[in-house]
């Protein structure tokens, strides 16, 4: 029999190379304080003084059999318990194997998994994750090897790859085989162990903190509390919040459980709610008090409610906002707030933001399954240096006022002289090209001074054509059948608007279609499709599209900020001779699967 043995450390902040084979203590630390050995084989060996006594050695075996485990228990040996962590980590976990002369792997008995920093642990809920996230690793090597036949680095070609759709993710890694520098979020198997504490682990590694909003705080007289990512499951379930939670997989729980030897019916929740900011209102100076609200999920329950917010380009550190249960006001208190105690003093917690935020909830179901809304975008500016940002016609209520306010802030759009912004009245066909390209802020228009119409004369027009995002073949001989000052309709938006995504490179797919009721009444069936995958235009609660009806300022102002968040306002021409310079595009690339990088230069129309 040939044999190769290969042994890796999987650990929670760090992935490497270990020629260690069989379990075996570090010598650094001397004898054992403790020593317990559970039914299932496993030998819990301690070195840290909180946890020495038989009583506190089961609590930690008890807690690893809480997880889910089936055959590969048998393959894991020990578990050590070490007081401090000299490499700065959580825990280690220790693989190996053997392959036969058919090419088959052969799991090896003796496998072990470090914990560290147990000195500073008092209660097994402190390290019930990090136990299960390491048994978790134990879990996918032993079967992705065993039933699929496929080593670390090929986890992108198993049944468990193409589930997950690793390939629609070019940032998924596999240390030591990757050219990229490396990023432990997009481990694929740090996403494998993620995807086991969501869907198998114990109460304790999926239990939750009910956190509170700023309304309650101040009314306890606190100003702020401290929030751990070890051990805060509803805030932070799996390390990238970029990827599916492992609950929404379709056929992910159940394909486990088969490799396992078991089977069920796969985790679901009835529908997913959509957060929305209804409030707004200065409280300070430029320190402003915000309130989010979402829907109750009315079957199925109880559900647990934890509403989060992080920076769009950074989401691995978000914060939470309140949890609510089934029953309670779906809706949190976030930012700022002043509140006078009793005593005459006052609770101040002040919070600014800045820049683009992303909101979502996260939903607990009965069974323990986490789920996460669709996420909700908020561009938050300080109000001192806001510029015609609210209008006497839109209210703080209005369902356009966030996109409105976006692009008044980045001058794409202005409003009256009068104060007004007039967002129910039609968009005419040359405001909309235009607002197309002040979308772009890599596209040069250039002016023609002798042009009689605004929008010939600022280069718009000129622009348009070379483009070809008016073409002839819709508005006739020299453009003469696009008249500048006539409403737009709504398909003519989603036409234009997926013509000049087209601009920007980006592999815009049709996938499922929406069903319209009036769909044959479209001219542009397959823009119309697109433009409502990526939201850039949607249909009306009755199915309808309405294809013919105008486009009004709001709608072009919602549209315009989405076609923002997908392309970055970066776009650049398909000509091969051109010379191109790398560019990092915003979060909102990522929403459909985009790669962060992509290639760029300045267009001159």
């Amino acid at each position: 029999m040939k044999k190769m043995t290969l042994g890796m450390i999987t650990i929670l902040l760090v992935l490497g190379f270990c020629t260690q084979i069989q379990a075996k203590p570090r010598g650094i630390y001397g004898k054992p304080l403790g020593i317990y050995k559970g039914k299932e084989g496993v030998t819990i060996v301690s070195f840290s003084k909180n946890w020495s006594t038989t009583l506190k050695l089961q609590e930690i075996y008890q807690e690893l059999v809480s997880n889910f485990y089936a055959e590969e228990i048998k393959y894991l040996s020990h578990l050590y318990i070490y007081p401090d962590s000299p490499e700065g980590v959580a825990g280690y976990y220790y693989e190996d194997f053997e392959i036969d002369e058919h090419g088959r792997y052969q799991y090896k008995k003796g496998r072990y998994i470090e914990i560290f920093s147990g000195d500073e642990y008092t209660d097994i809920s402190q390290m019930a994750k990090t136990i299960s996230h390491e048994y978790g690793h134990h879990f996918t090597f032993y079967y992705l090897m065993t039933k699929e036949n496929k080593y670390y680095p090929d986890w992108g070609n198993t049944t468990y790859g193409k589930i997950r759709n690793l390939h629609r993710y070019p940032e998924v890694q596999y240390k030591y085989t990757s050219e990229s520098e490396y990023a432990h979020e997009w481990d694929v198997a740090e996403i494998a162990a993620e995807d086991y504490v969501q869907l198998f682990g114990s109460p304790l590694a999926k239990a939750s903190y009910k956190y509170k909003d700023i309304v309650e705080l101040a009314h306890e007289g606190v100003e702020g509390y401290t929030y751990y990512y070890s051990n805060s499951f509803n805030i932070l379930p799996q390390e990238n919040l970029r990827l599916p939670l492992a609950a929404e997989v379709k056929g992910l729980y159940s394909y486990w459980l088969t490799l396992a030897g078991y089977t069920t019916q796969e985790p679901s929740i009835p529908h997913k709610p959509k957060p929305k900011l209804t409030q707004e209102k200065v409280v300070a100076g430029h320190y402003l008090q915000y309130k989010i609200e979402w829907d109750e999920i009315q079957k199925g329950g109880p559900y647990e409610y934890t509403v989060i917010m992080y920076a769009a380009d950074h989401p691995f550190f978000p914060r939470p906002l309140k949890t609510v249960r089934s029953g309670e006001n779906m809706a949190a208190y976030f930012g700022s707030i002043i509140q006078k105690k009793p005593n005459g003093s006052t609770v101040e917690i002040l919070e600014a933001y800045e820049g683009l935020y992303e909101f979502r909830v996260l939903i607990k179901n009965p069974q323990g399954f986490m789920f996460s809304s669709e996420p909700m975008l908020h561009h938050f500016s300080n109000p001192s240096q806001k510029k015609n940002s609210l209008f006497a016609d839109v209210s703080y209520t209005h369902w356009a006022r966030q996109p409105i306010e976006k692009l008044v802030e980045k001058e794409i759009i202005t409003g009256y002289k009068d104060g007004t912004f007039r967002p129910d009245q039609p968009i005419t066909k040359s405001e909309f090209v235009s607002l197309l390209f002040r979308s772009a802020e890599n596209v040069q228009v250039t002016s023609s001074p002798k042009e009689s119409h605004w929008f010939a004369r600022k280069g718009y027009l000129n622009a348009a054509k070379q483009s070809q995002v008016l073409r002839e073949i819709e508005y006739g001989k020299g453009l003469t059948e696009f008249l500048f000052d006539e409403p737009i309709t709504r398909e003519e938006t989603a036409m234009l608007s997926v013509r000049f995504l087209d601009m920007a490179l980006l592999q815009l797919e049709l996938g499922d279609r929406p069903y319209f009721q009036d769909h044959h009444s479209l001219t542009y069936k397959k823009e119309v499709y697109i433009a409502s995958k990526y939201k850039l235009t949607q249909g009306y609660p009755d199915k309808t599209f309405r294809p013919k009806q105008y486009t009004t300022r709001a709608e072009a102002a919602k549209l315009i900020s989405q076609l923002l968040d997908i392309t970055g306002g970066w776009l650049m021409k398909k000509q091969s001779t051109l010379s191109y310079q790398t560019k990092t595009l915003p979060r909102g690339v990522f929403l459909f699967g985009i790669s962060e990088k992509v290639y760029s230069r300045q267009i001159d129309l």
